[in-house]
């Protein structure tokens, strides 16, 4: 299975020239896996979501992306589907309408893998995270997706995965005194009281 890194070696087919490579079959099913990893080890736990965002248009040869019909209201452009503002978009937009997609938890090898998937533009969303990470942000994956002049119908993503920052430890101020000045306001404010009292009384 072909290795894709999410942000650097997504590879669109939008406005390719059928002469030029080899002709996607769009009647084939593809898959999508998902690899979780912080730091060369798995993460696990959490879940990811999967929608189909949009399906391949052909035009004279040419193969590009247009909205599904379930984001066809939308309005977001396709054009650059390594656009981090655009899926988040997509995300918002998937959010509000309730669309969800499919959701699988991630397992102990910190893989998720959609399997017979309809060919087209997909939205992945994490909106549950292992314990002690970030969520990752929503991100496109093509499915196919053309590397090296060549299709491929099983794509592998590995998004950033960040672990939770440590909140910083507040520490009180350092003032050298031990608890005695305390101790001498509460005396103090007894002998005052005592003090008015007998007043009082005299």
């Amino acid at each position: 299975m072909k290795k894709m890194i999410v942000g650097f070696l997504i590879i669109a087919v939008l406005g390719i020239p059928a002469a030029a490579y080899e002709v996607p079959d769009l009647n084939r099913q593809g898959s999508i896996r998902i690899s979780m990893y912080y730091d060369g080890s798995p993460v696990s736990g959490g879940e990811m979501t999967l929608c189909r965002v949009g399906d391949i248009h052909e035009d004279n040869g040419n193969y590009s992306f247009v909205l599904s019909q379930d984001f066809a209201l939308s309005g977001i452009s396709l054009e650059n589907i390594q656009s981090a503002s655009a899926a988040k978009e997509a995300a918002a937009f998937a959010s509000k309408h309730g669309l969800t997609g499919s959701t699988i938890q991630i397992g102990t090898d910190g893989h998720v893998i959609f399997e017979k998937l309809e060919l087209g533009l997909y939205l992945a969303v994490q909106n549950k995270a292992a314990q002690g990470y970030e969520r990752t942000k929503p991100f496109f994956i093509s499915l196919p997706m053309l590397i090296s002049d060549t299709y491929s119908y099983q794509i592998d993503a590995g998004p950033k995965v960040s672990p939770v920052p440590e909140k910083p430890k507040l520490e009180l101020p350092q003032t050298g005194q031990s608890g005695w000045p305390i101790w001498t306001f509460l005396l103090s404010g007894a002998g005052l009281l005592l003090l008015t009292k007998g007043k009082k009384n005299a």
